[in-house]
């Protein structure tokens, strides 16, 4: 009995050191391996996800500076087109009103502006293609300032001329007929430019009589009429032209004696249920303004 009592009392002695000795030890060594599991893969998890908010925050940063810097943008700075927006867009659509060639003014190059652009190209016979490329921007705030404006009618000479005498005029007699226009003479080779806006409804070539000769029909559904070009003209049936487009030149092919313009005004129609009518005051009053 004595002996059982020795060896429980040594037991619960062991115990008690043993007990003494667990709480003594520090924190770090009570835990067990899969308790430090968690703590290892929340560091990358958390790590992960600042920088997925970077990531997401980089896009509109980058699409902010971006926008500043169109909005800084000046015209003939860069080349544009369709689908490009900016403070240079916004010049270019100011410039292009200004010049009569309207458009809505908002900093978007839409097809509006587009459409704009194109009847620029025709009317400064450039590359058609409603793209406008630094020099084509130079040019264009280079006649804003110089205060040139689309017209609807212009003179169609682009150089010296003159009217000439009684012969040259609407209603002189010829043989079987009367001259049915205004004689506009010119050196061969002078510009001829359309002096309305219109389609191409005739391009003919008449041996003894009007030789190359062009008809276009305006808007209003008149047509003008240029006779004794020296070659074909540069414009297709069917084709859209504009006030002060190119044409063709100058010259003495058909019935000519020297080289002019033979100048003719119809309404409605040429020779389609229309008649022509004197065009000089017309053409007196282009000359003026051009």
């Amino acid at each position: 009995m004595r002996l059982a009592r020795i060896r429980r009392g040594c037991i619960i002695g062991w115990l008690a050191a043993l007990s003494a000795l667990w709480i003594a030890l520090p924190a770090w060594a009570q835990d067990s391996p899969e308790a430090t599991e968690p703590t290892a893969t929340a560091q990358p998890a958390e790590a992960g996800s600042a920088e997925q908010e970077a990531d997401a925050d980089a896009g509109p940063v980058e699409a902010q500076a971006a926008d500043e810097r169109s909005k800084r943008r000046r015209l003939g700075d860069r080349a544009l087109k369709a689908g490009m927006r900016g403070s240079d867009v916004r010049h270019l659509q100011k410039v292009l009103t200004d010049l009569n060639f309207p458009t809505r003014v908002d900093g978007r190059f839409g097809k509006a502006t587009r459409r704009s652009v194109k009847r620029y190209e025709r009317w400064k016979e450039d590359l058609l293609n409603g793209v406008v490329h630094k020099p084509q921007a130079r040019r264009m705030k280079q006649l804003r300032r110089a205060g040139v404006r689309y017209r609807k009618h212009v003179f169609p000479v682009r150089g010296p001329h003159d009217y000439g005498g009684s012969g040259s005029r609407f209603g002189a007699p010829r043989s079987g007929h009367t001259h049915q226009g205004q004689d506009v003479s010119a050196a061969e080779g002078t510009r001829l430019v359309a002096v309305h806006e219109g389609r191409v409804t005739t391009r003919e070539y008449q041996a003894g009589g009007a030789g190359h000769y062009l008809v276009i029909r305006g808007k209003d559904g008149s047509d003008s009429v240029y006779m004794h070009m020296v070659r074909r003209p540069v414009v297709a049936v069917g084709e859209k032209v504009l006030a002060g487009q190119l044409i063709g030149r100058v010259g003495t092919t058909g019935g000519s004696s020297g080289p002019h313009l033979h100048f003719e005004l119809w309404t409605p129609h040429w020779f389609d249920g229309g008649a022509a009518y004197d065009p000089l005051p017309k053409l007196r009053k282009w000359d003026r303004q051009t």
